[in-house]
């Protein structure tokens, strides 16, 4: 741990340590395997007293005769990410606040790009948790960093005001990758897609959705620009 001062100049680092006893078990099928090597893993954490707080763990990874070599899993985060549940679960908190993904980064000492990967991945967690019923109507808008150098892509519901899908950028990939993951029913059942004037998401739109030429509105914001 660093010494006294401003506390966003110094870390705090919490060791965890496998003991020979532990049992090891393939994250892919939970049967128990024997150990092969380890790997140093770091995960960002809350912080401890305001300090910037890391988790750091050799990480042991099994021999499994199914899936071969594989890195156990842990319990305090998601294999593939480098911050704990507990650091994202308070990020999300901070999101019922904050009105940009950089008030966030900038209150949690992270980087945009990390912040708006946990929200994605928060967005993501509750679209699997919901119906997936068609809606009518969906809007389609980007949001950036203050600067403006990282943008990304979001779909939410104008009725109900929830987001139905996040992606990275502004380009015609980036709404494809909500319309390729509804069914033809949930494509067939839009009636409106109100977006701005952009290119790229007319050109998506147009590619998906049926009929999409009568469906595609203009919000009135870019229009009157």
């Amino acid at each position: 741990m660093g010494g006294i001062g401003d506390p966003a100049k110094f870390t705090a680092e919490i060791h965890v340590t496998c003991t020979e006893r532990s049992v090891l078990r393939c994250p892919e099928c939970d049967k128990v395997c024997p150990g092969s090597d380890h790997r140093l893993r770091k995960w960002r954490h809350t912080g401890i007293c305001d300090y910037r707080t890391h988790v750091v763990a050799n990480v042991p990874r099994v021999r499994c005769l199914e899936h071969g070599i594989k890195i156990v899993s842990v319990p305090w985060a998601d294999a593939r990410v480098h911050f704990t549940a507990a650091f994202e679960a308070r990020v999300i908190d901070w999101f019922q606040d904050a009105s940009s993904i950089s008030t966030v980064a900038s209150r949690m000492g992270g980087s945009w790009t990390m912040i708006a990967h946990i929200m994605e991945r928060a967005v993501a967690r509750g679209l699997a948790r919901t119906e997936t019923q068609p809606v009518a109507h969906i809007c389609v808008d980007e949001t950036s960093s203050k600067k403006g150098h990282n943008y990304i892509t979001v779909v939410s519901n104008p009725k109900t005001g929830t987001v139905r899908y996040v992606g990275e950028g502004r380009t015609t990939a980036s709404l494809a990758g909500y319309d390729d993951g509804c069914s033809s029913a949930q494509l067939e059942a839009l009636e409106s897609v109100r977006m701005d004037m952009g290119p790229a998401y007319i050109t998506a739109t147009k590619a998906w959705v049926p009929g999409a030429d009568e469906k595609i509105a203009f919000d009135r914001f870019h229009v009157a620009k």
